[in-house]
């Protein structure tokens, strides 16, 4: 029988669970008009936009750090992905709709991605992933991103439910659905989409998540996967599932703990990983969970996994 190289630490899962009890968590609306659509808008235009910019964002800090001004702000990260994502639609809604996504060239695709001579890393692939978004939509669905919510009748799960139905692109193939699940969360907070099985709803593990998983200590590491995160040795992919998986299992169990909603729970540990316990130099004295992290008490402060370079995260 092969050994687990992860487990959830239950005990430890019921300790971090009643310190974010205490936490007001409130659910960011995605109205913010730096980077999302107004609400009013007409809704094929707004589905169109968050199929479109969640396919293209994974990897935005890669190598370096990918910052830029626009107008009077600096953005960095997903944070600029995602304001020149706005900057875009504010010219044109229906460049984001599947016919135009399915003819899109690298060309456009660096001239959108690209502030100050600042470059969102890797626009190939991402020429790539939103030809394919489009074209199969195109195809199969009538070139329209609501037939497919439509098709789904608001099913996480099961035959012709919208993680079923999404596997055929190739951005939202990722076996442990973070892509997926990032989408779910937008259409239902923004009221795009009804869902019919919310007890289905997983968080999207990225790799915030999965550091702060591992530092909290509600997942405990083999030996084997410690050295190797110790040690930056990238792991297999079948690994970086599993790992992922079990992460994801342990997030899901402490929000029904913690009485939280996993999309609303995934908002606050996303900005906690970017602002707080971040991969370098994480601000323990600034974190309401410090009491309760492993990390702090032992004072090592792991990253998440070194894995291979994907789409996925």
């Amino acid at each position: 029988m092969k050994r687990k190289l992860v487990t959830i630490d239950e005990e430890q899962l019921n300790n971090v669970a009643r310190e974010l009890q205490k936490i007001k968590i409130e659910p960011d609306p995605f109205t913010d008009p730096r980077y999302y659509p107004p609400p009013q808008d007409e809704y094929e235009h707004v589905v169109s936009y968050f199929f479109t910019m969640v396919a293209i964002d994974h990897r935005t800090s890669i190598f370096k750090e990918y910052k830029a001004k626009i107008g009077e702000e600096e953005y960095k990260g997903a944070d600029l992905l995602w304001r020149l994502g706005k900057e875009m639609y504010d010219r044109d809604p229906e460049f984001f709709l599947p016919h135009n996504l399915a003819k899109i060239t690298l060309d456009t695709v660096r001239k959108w991605l690209t502030v100050d001579e600042v470059e969102i890393w890797d626009p190939g692939t991402r020429t790539l992933l939103l030809q394919d978004l489009g074209k199969k939509t195109v195809i199969y669905y009538d070139s329209k991103f609501t037939n497919i919510l439509k098709k789904s009748e608001g099913k996480i799960r099961g035959e012709n439910s919208i993680t079923s139905l999404l596997k055929i692109f190739r951005a939202y193939e990722d076996p442990v659905e973070k892509k997926t699940f990032l989408l779910i969360k937008f259409l239902t907070r923004r009221k795009l989409i009804e869902i019919k099985d919310p007890e289905n709803i997983e968080l999207p593990i990225d790799n915030h998540l999965t550091r702060i998983a591992i530092r909290l200590g509600i997942v405990r590491l083999s030996r084997e996967i410690e050295e190797a995160i110790e040690r930056e040795i990238e792991v297999d992919q079948e690994t970086d599932i599993e790992i992922r998986l079990v992460i994801r299992e342990a997030w899901k169990k402490l929000a029904k703990k913690a009485e939280i909603e996993p999309t609303t729970l995934d908002d606050y540990l996303w900005n906690h990983g970017r602002k707080i316990c971040t991969q370098e130099n994480p601000k323990c004295n600034q974190c309401p969970l410090k009491n309760t992290c492993k990390a702090n008490q032992t004072r090592k402060y792991l990253k998440e996994h070194k894995h291979q370079l994907t789409w996925y995260y």
